[in-house]
């Protein structure tokens, strides 16, 4: 057996093992709920869902009391005449400031919804399907030497490194700036 089939045997029998790494562990490791690699992020998550449920509550509910009282009508006349007056529909702006305030945490609720759905589902999807077909694509280029083989193994394992990794790098990073710089504030 000459020394380049060799080689190519070789490569072939480490990808094939790389790939059912990928598959059988990674992904359960990556993609599953349950994985201490994302206990840090989840309570992050689950702590700033919190905050902001709690705020959209208080929201919502001084949004409720500023309508009530802007309900309250004071009636006054003399039996011809008379007036009819809301004297709080001068709340009406900040009703309407508060109420868009509220919403805007109702859309943070959202995000963090996607960002622990997306935690699991890019991690899943990274090591279970992209990393394995980069390791078929890196296969195919070492016995046939296509350079577009190649090329594609290679931006599927930084775009499947990049989208598994995004979330819980977007709640580091905005951790650290909570800490060092809106503690600050």
């Amino acid at each position: 057996m000459n020394k380049e089939l060799r080689v190519k045997i070789i490569w072939s029998v480490a990808l094939a093992g790389l790939l059912a790494f990928s598959y059988f562990w990674l992904s359960g490791y990556f993609g599953s709920e349950d994985s201490s690699f994302y206990s840090g992020v989840q309570e992050k998550l689950n702590a700033r869902f919190v905050t902001a449920s709690v705020i959209f509550g208080i929201t919502k509910l001084v949004s409720g009391v500023i309508m009530f009282l802007q309900s309250i009508e004071i009636e006054a006349g003399i039996a011809v005449a008379g007036f009819n007056m809301a004297p709080m529909e001068i709340l009406s702006p900040v009703n309407g400031t508060i109420d868009k305030l509220s919403n805007l945490f109702l859309w943070a609720m959202g995000a963090i919804v996607l960002q622990k759905m997306l935690m699991y589902i890019a991690g899943w999807v990274a090591f279970k399907i992209m990393i394995p077909i980069s390791c078929l694509f890196l296969g195919i280029f070492v016995w046939t030497k296509r350079i577009a083989f190649r090329n594609a193994a290679v931006m599927l394992i930084v775009f499947a490194v990049t989208v598994s990794a995004a979330v819980p790098l977007s709640v580091e990073i905005a951790d650290r700036v909570e800490r060092h710089f809106l503690a600050d504030i």
